[in-house]
């Protein structure tokens, strides 16, 4: 069964928790790190799952609560790509 399934099961927050985490991970591995940051991209993610609850699209809620890199590390993986044509 392919990961990307696996993820699909999960709530929104689980999914925005598993790749902000998953993101965290890859950014521990440079040079100044903040060991702070995952605690501060979790608390984004929560918002980001309760405006998504109160009606607002995720596109749009991504990027109230995100920006930079991992804004489009989200994006990337979580809203659906355009068709190619």
């Amino acid at each position: 069964m392919p990961r990307r399934s696996l993820i699909a099961g999960l709530s929104l927050q689980q999914q925005l928790a598993h790749h902000v985490t998953h993101y965290d991970i890859q950014q521990a591995r440079r040079r100044f790190y903040n060991p702070h940051a995952l605690a501060l991209y979790l608390k984004a993610a929560d918002r980001a799952a309760a405006m998504v609850a109160d009606g607002l699209p995720l596109a749009d809620a991504l990027a109230h609560c995100f920006n930079d890199r991992l804004l489009s590390f989200l994006q990337r993986r979580m809203l659906p790509r355009p068709a190619a044509v």
